[in-house]
């Protein structure tokens, strides 16, 4: 296997993920759209603090769900905010630890500037 090619032979643009991810924060928002509001329920909920490959976590009130995955020569992060609405997704071409700090840094960022 090349070492280029993502897990599972899929890939995905930046844009296609980010309708990806705002289709999922739709249904968690019980919203019906590709798939019924209470299937997203049972993907993002189904379980305490990580479901269906999603970690879920209520903070100051508001729900989050995150995922995150690597090869290590790139990482991704994604995160869905509920009551805020939005999404927030880092790439990068490198899965160091220090890139994986430094996309913690901007969705922290990211986070404090349109999800507060």
């Amino acid at each position: 296997m090349h070492y280029l090619i993502p897990s599972g032979h899929h890939s995905v643009t930046i844009v296609d993920y980010l309708r990806y991810l705002q289709l999922n924060l739709k249904g968690i928002n019980v919203q019906d759209n590709y798939l019924k509001a209470s299937t997203y329920d049972f993907i993002f909920n189904g379980a305490k603090e990580y479901s269906m490959g999603w970690g879920n976590d209520i903070v100051n009130g508001n729900h989050y769900y995150s995922h995150s995955g690597s090869a290590g020569n790139y990482y991704t992060n994604a995160i869905i905010i509920k009551e805020s609405g939005i999404v927030i997704s880092i790439m990068a071409n490198a899965g160091n630890g220090e890139t994986k700090w430094g996309l913690l840094q901007i969705i922290k960022y990211l986070e404090k500037k349109y999800a507060t």
